[in-house]
């Protein structure tokens, strides 16, 4: 249920992206990027680590009977946190950036990141209550309105930055109403918002929002720092490249964590590294299996699903989604090996790893961008990705880490053959892309068929 949701979810949004391509030039959609980019980093450090923590946090909460002032702590704990920082943010606006970002545009990104992380809060406690059916609901049905709202808007003629934030903000407000009304049910304990669970959290704080800002500067600086040596039409064509390749790429792996994630954390509490190691063998396997045949497509077909999907108009974007993609992969694989941190609620040495990455990537990215621009900002995500993996297996828990070599070599094999024989039969054209995926799906379908036969599980 987990992999259909997020499929359908991410499948939602993944089309939604041509659509507003066809309706924003590449320097419209620019400025919309530099807004999410601004946005984003207020909510990293708002919000995304209470979240990050508060889901290792709820499993001892259920364990006491107190899971509804938890939530509700949290939520309003994340809330407070989030406005004061937006505050601050329009306050220093017009000092650091003035000509950066519209206040208007920066107040709509404001909302729809209120409520996109009180709907992250809540579906992720229902990941942890492993209400999958509920759980999708919540998901598929912010996605289908964000489609629908945003689609409508765009072709009556609401091609603004801030009508992008307003529509996604709708959307993840029925999707989080969805959400509290099914979590409702299965919480436990008063209803009441206390100061206990809000401390146990912002305890965490100095490990684990250093986590969430080494996030941001992976995966949202690169634009600012073309902005500033480039015209935000070359900004426009990066994000949307980089964000065709992070929707399936990443859409992809977002959904084996999620699947894997509440399997590894219950099996450690069940049986400490005997079991989470399975688990997370687990979770490579799925991974495997769901993204390296999307991968080589974008790296050997990017012109043709570029050209298919951004138009015309995007068709400089074909230069860095193979790059992206690339790295997008990697950082799946980073998640795998690095879970032995959040496990022992280790947060502050799990921020330090991802924060070397991030200051290694800006780097990468004041020395490259500006001789390279959009190009350079692909070798420099990709090249800090790369390292970081490499940093990830020297210090991984070899007592938790069971990776499968024999799923990597075997899908790495299928998808190289394929790869090959398609692109040598009918180039990397846009038949050859449908044909390619095509193959591989039916191959995979296939594969797992023949293993959950034998007794595979995602809970065995």
């Amino acid at each position: 249920m987990y992999l259909v949701t997020i499929v359908l979810a991410q499948l939602s949004s993944f089309i939604l992206l041509p659509i507003i391509t066809r309706f924003l030039e590449p320097s419209v959609f620019g400025e919309y990027a530099r807004a999410l980019a601004v946005s984003s980093l207020i909510g990293m450090v708002g919000s995304s680590w209470i979240r990050n923590v508060g889901f290792r946090f709820y499993f001892d909460a259920k364990a006491e009977g107190s899971t509804r002032s938890f939530y509700w702590s949290l939520a309003a704990l994340q809330a407070g946190v989030l406005i004061a920082c937006f505050g601050v943010g329009m306050a220093l606006l017009p000092v650091v950036g003035g000509e950066l970002l519209a206040p208007a545009t920066l107040a709509a990104a404001g909302l729809m990141i209120l409520a996109a992380d009180f709907q992250a809060l809540t579906v992720s406690f229902l990941r942890a209550e492993q209400l999958s059916g509920r759980f999708a609901a919540a998901e598929i049905g912010a996605g289908l309105t964000r489609l629908v709202g945003t689609t409508i808007g765009l072709a009556v003629g609401f091609t603004q930055p801030s009508f992008l934030f307003l529509a996604a903000a709708l959307a993840s407000a029925v999707g989080g109403a969805v959400a509290v009304a099914s979590l409702g049910p299965r919480l436990g304990g008063p209803a009441r918002v206390t100061w206990r669970p809000m401390r146990a959290v912002l305890g965490r704080a100095p490990g684990a929002l250093p986590f969430s800002l080494g996030q941001w500067f992976s995966r949202q600086a690169d634009r600012l720092v073309l902005n500033a040596n480039a015209s935000t039409a070359v900004v426009g064509t990066y994000a949307a490249g980089f964000g065709l390749s992070d929707r399936v790429v990443n859409g992809l792996g977002d959904a084996a964590f999620l699947m894997a994630w509440p399997d590894v954390l219950q099996s450690w509490n069940d049986g400490g590294y005997q079991k989470a190691r399975i688990a997370v063998r687990r979770y490579f396997q799925i991974y495997l299996w769901l993204t390296v045949g999307p991968v080589a497509a974008l790296v050997v077909f990017g012109d043709a699903v570029v050209g298919l999907l951004l138009g015309p108009g995007y068709a400089d974007s074909a230069r860095v989604v193979g790059l992206i993609a690339c790295a997008a992969w990697l950082s799946g694989i980073i998640g795998g090996l690095n879970r032995h941190f959040e496990l022992q609620k280790r947060y502050g040495a799990l921020s330090s790893m991802i924060l070397g990455s991030a200051a290694f990537h800006l780097l990468l990215n004041l020395v490259l961008v500006p001789r390279f621009m959009a190009v350079g900002a692909g070798i420099a995500y990709l090249t800090a990705q790369s390292t970081l993996t490499i940093v990830a297996i020297m210090i991984r828990d070899k007592r938790l880490v069971w990776f499968p070599l024999y799923d990597a070599v075997l899908v790495f094999a299928l998808v190289t053959t394929a790869a090959a024989g398609v692109a040598a039969w009918l180039g990397t054209t846009p038949l050859g892309v449908v044909t390619f995926a095509a193959a591989y799906a039916l191959v995979t379908g296939a594969f797992w068929t023949w293993r959950v036969r034998r007794g595979w599980s995602v809970s065995s």
